[in-house]
């Protein structure tokens, strides 16, 4: 989970159509969340990601759900409020099912951090034991569902790791003097590959961002790259962003 910010309320939905969705909702109950004015905003908001756990919409069956944050069935005022609605995967929606969030608050990606609330331990996230948002967050969500959101997290971080070791060995075995032509782009540009992965717009972004900045490899690396004329203004943009997104973790390093 990461932060993100949220764009204008779409033109379309003014206050009076607002009043009359609310009011046709109320009536009947019909999904008037469904227009394209309102989903098209939303999946671009979360890159087409779950807001929640951040697996990619619209791919293996993970069709995006329009989720009100503040449930409709006990907010009926709020259904199309812009602000109370975001994009989220079929798994975390029947997690959150009706839970009261105006009562028992829960983290809300658009106006609280998850870095402030939750830490990284073993490819589970759990609540910090500081915040009481994070501890509900991490229950009511099962962010640690085994099957469909740990194993995931493990597996792309698994082929994180892997990466990093493979470039890590590149780096040390590099030498200016005696390297063959083209090494040097060859190291930056793998680097730069897979820092790419920890933008906000990837899948599993805080995931693959936790993993990298927490690992030994990628700290000695980075220095080793330093050292040997390697690392540019771009890998150090895209370190500053992966650092931003990465969870705090309950041990020294990832690998």
């Amino acid at each position: 989970m990461i932060y993100i910010e949220r764009p204008s309320k779409p033109l379309e939905l003014t206050d009076e159509r607002r009043k009359e969705l609310t009011d046709k909702f109320e009536k009947t109950k019909t999904a008037v969340w469904k227009s394209k004015y309102i989903t098209q905003p939303l999946i671009e908001m979360s890159h087409s990601k779950c807001v929640f756990c951040e697996c990619r919409l619209g791919e293996e069956g993970k069709y995006m759900e329009v989720e009100h944050f503040h449930p409709k069935s006990l907010y009926p005022s709020k259904v199309v409020v812009w602000g109370n609605l975001f994009p989220i995967c079929s798994r975390c929606n029947k997690a959150k099912n009706n839970h009261d969030t105006v009562r028992y608050p829960i983290i809300n990606p658009c106006l609280n951090n998850p870095r402030d609330h939750l830490y990284f331990e073993n490819f589970n996230i759990f609540g910090k034991d500081s915040s009481p948002l994070g501890l509900l967050t991490e229950k009511v969500l099962n962010l640690n569902d085994m099957l469909q959101v740990v194993t995931p997290r493990f597996q792309v971080g698994m082929l994180v790791i892997q990466k990093l070791q493979g470039i890590a060995q590149m780096v040390k075995r590099y030498d200016h003097q005696y390297a063959p032509v083209g090494d040097d782009h060859d190291i930056i540009n793998k680097t730069k590959a897979l820092l790419q992965h920890a933008l906000p717009q990837m899948e599993y972004s805080a995931t693959i961002a936790t993993v990298i900045v927490s690992s030994r490899f990628y700290d000695q690396m980075k220095d080793e790259m330093i050292s040997k004329s390697l690392w540019n203004e771009e890998l150090d943009q895209l370190d500053s962003v992966a650092r931003e997104i990465s969870l705090e973790v309950a041990f020294a390093e990832m690998a």
